[in-house]
């Protein structure tokens, strides 16, 4: 910095110490002289969008800095230059790490969406949509108005969607959202406030496996973060052409072993209610309820 820049940041922070200025004016100070020596203070590579959110940041943390200053350490211009330095570099670093988690949540849809498990059997209970399954059922299960009974038996069959239905409601209790509760309670009758209340008690015997199920989301995402990251490294040798070293192919190698076995984990812990416990919540037994989830799966692979 120049004479003129050192000498203005000395008294800057002189008439603070002498109390000359109060900790807001002060603030204010450091903040006029840092945009008028943007270049001497080494800030000019900074856009101008970056350098007003940089001066938003430092405005919050400059009364801090002011009384972490020890005086018989250093000069106060040199200490400023080197907080103002470090500041701007950890801002760069974290906005660089924010980028890469966001490239990184952005390419793991389309990377899980490509990624296909060898026999892979998706939960079923949690890939169903209640409300077209309301529709598929009632077409399903309905029998001809030319056979014999057919009036009894048309009962029977809306009687079975219905029950289907809020079977397939309380099963995807973890999921379902308040518009469809509102759509199964006017498909079934069953009352708005009954139904979430059952919900919720659903939701509440399932806490276990949510919690486990969250873990598993968790170690998934760590999994795909850093088998990014040495993917990455991957493609900057490739561009090189230099050769990756053995400890970071050992390390990709293993994060994408960790990262595909969490899918299939997470594709198997999909949090859902017992048959028990829906059938106490619906007055059944634990048996036609079982029941009615085979017919789901039977409707939904159109084998009727």
């Amino acid at each position: 910095m120049s004479e003129k820049t050192t000498a203005e940041a000395r008294k800057i922070w002189k008439d603070f110490s002498e109390k000359k200025t109060s900790e807001e004016e002060t603030k204010n100070l450091l903040l006029e002289f840092m945009f008028r020596r943007k270049f001497e203070l080494g800030l000019a590579s900074m856009g101008e969008d970056d350098f007003s959110d940089f001066l938003v940041y430092m405005a919050e943390h400059f009364v801090h800095i002011l009384k972490k200053y020890n005086p018989e350490i250093s000069d106060f211009s040199t200490y400023i230059y080197g907080v103002l330095q470090a500041s701007a570099l950890w801002r760069k670093k974290k906005q660089f790490l924010v980028n890469e988690k966001k490239s990184f949540c952005e390419t793991l849809v389309v990377e899980e969406s490509n990624f296909v498990l060898e026999n892979e059997e998706i939960y079923f209970e949690n890939e169903m949509t209640t409300e077209e399954l309301y529709k598929v059922a009632k077409k399903n299960l309905e029998y001809s108005a030319c056979s014999r009974h057919s009036e009894r038996k048309t009962k029977i069959s809306e009687s079975f969607t219905k029950e289907l239905c809020l079977v397939l409601a309380l099963k995807s209790c973890y999921s379902i959202t308040d518009p469809l509760v509102e759509k199964v309670s006017a498909a079934t009758g069953c009352n708005k406030e009954k139904l979430r209340k059952m919900i919720m008690s659903a939701k509440e015997s399932i806490e276990k496996k949510e919690m486990r199920f969250h873990n598993l989301f968790k170690k998934r995402n760590f999994a795909y973060f850093h088998r990014k990251k040495f993917s990455m490294q991957k493609q900057r040798e490739a561009q090189k052409e230099s050769d990756c070293t053995e400890y970071e192919l050992q390390k990709f190698n293993s994060h994408d072993k960790r990262w595909r076995k969490s899918i299939e984990e997470l594709s198997r812990q999909i949090p859902v209610p017992t048959n028990i416990t829906v059938g106490k919540l619906l007055s059944m037994s634990p048996r036609h309820v079982a029941s009615l989830v085979s017919k789901a799966k039977e409707i939904f692979s159109g084998d009727e």
